[in-house]
């Protein structure tokens, strides 16, 4: 699944203030929802890989005695498919 923000991301062929502001949604309003349609179609076949299964092991491991606070910057649902008892993520969610 591609990132926004890598060498190969999203932002380096797109444009993110004609896709991912507020005057986007206004002015180019299907354009917008095709771009994040296509990424919610893509992530939807993803899995969670080895780190976030081992992210949401350790908080249900620690859980009787210490609260983790998992934030996250990803909008996919990986880190939930790994089943953590939670999740916030900074920028929302697909």
């Amino acid at each position: 699944m591609p990132t926004f923000r890598d060498a190969n991301g999203l932002w380096r062929k797109y444009d993110p203030k004609e896709l991912a502001s507020i005057g986007a949604l206004e002015r180019h309003t299907q354009d917008v929802f095709d771009f994040y349609n296509e990424r919610i179609k893509n992530a939807e076949p993803c899995r969670p890989n080895a780190a976030h299964i081992a992210i949401a092991e350790f908080q249900k491991d620690v859980a009787a005695f210490c609260d983790v606070i998992h934030v996250t910057q990803n909008v996919d649902n990986l880190n939930e498919l790994a089943g953590p008892p939670r999740v916030f993520h900074l920028h929302g969610d697909f």
